[in-house]
């Protein structure tokens, strides 16, 4: 009887120990989440944060949930929902503008998924609220930009461009499209050749692309120098790759109207039926 007695007792004290250990030894939930994130099980991610999130008053562990659901979201292309969770933590982590970024960039992708629905005009106002919340990307100025191109609204995509170079004067991509319609813009009142020319030759002097220089020629033809325009126009071409170029047609139909001493204008893009 004794004999079992102590079984009973020392089984006890086993399964004491054993569940202690397991308790010790068992994940926080802030390693199972980073475990989640690492091998990027996002559903599971998205779940444990918001377990987490209603859990804790403390506003430092919210921000940093809300971050790991924003990038939740972000991954699994719920661009909406990913914008929602970044600007919660940036109202909870008021110092860290990454955050405001981050939710910029979710908001980008959402209106590109506007435009893409047959919305433009949506997509363009949410482009316009990307950049009044993080006027120092250039995601949501190129976005704009794009869109208002798209649409042939020309004069408000160079007044995008001129806003964007009070933030952002050092993005070339912006600098180089601003170049581009000042020299092309088909209105010779909005037309300003001779700074496209100031303009593209800058970028040319630290960047020579068959972009840059493409954008240079068409400056230059515009200001009425349509010798260097015909110079830096087969520049352009010879560095892209010649004939095999993408861009190739579009290049040497330039040459012809600047033989021709016309200046490139843009164009409408066609309709597709």
């Amino acid at each position: 009887m004794k004999q079992n007695q102590f079984l009973l007792i020392g089984l006890g004290v086993a399964l004491l120990f054993v569940g202690a250990a397991f308790v010790i030894l068992s994940p926080s939930p802030e390693e199972r989440l980073a475990q989640a994130v690492s091998e990027g099980r996002w559903s599971d991610v998205e779940q444990q944060a918001q377990v987490e999130l209603e859990k804790t008053q403390d506003v430092e562990k919210q921000a940093d949930f809300y971050d790991l659901l924003g990038r939740a979201y972000r991954e699994q292309g719920k661009n909406r929902l990913a914008f929602d969770a970044y600007m919660a933590a940036s109202e909870r982590r008021t110092s860290e503008p990454e955050l405001r970024r981050r939710a910029a960039i979710e908001l980008v992708k959402v209106g590109h998924k506007k435009s893409e629905r047959g919305e433009p005009e949506a997509g363009i106002e949410t482009y316009r609220e990307a950049i009044e919340l993080a006027p120092l990307i250039p995601q949501g100025h190129r976005a704009l930009v794009a869109a208002l191109r798209e649409q042939y609204n020309l004069e408000e995509a160079i007044v995008a461009l001129e806003a964007a170079m009070q933030t952002i004067p050092q993005d070339v991509k912006l600098r180089l499209q601003l170049a581009w319609l000042l020299g092309s813009h088909p209105d010779p009142d909005i037309r300003n050749p001779y700074r496209a020319v100031e303009l593209a030759n800058d970028i040319l002097l630290h960047d020579r692309t068959p972009e840059t220089l493409d954008t240079f020629a068409v400056a230059l033809a515009s200001a009425g120098d349509f010798k260097q325009a015909i110079r830096f126009e087969l520049d352009a071409i010879d560095l892209a790759g010649g004939e095999e170029a993408p861009l190739f047609e579009d290049r040497r139909k330039r040459v012809g109207r600047f033989l021709k001493d016309e200046p490139y204008i843009e164009q409408p893009a066609p309709i597709t039926p």
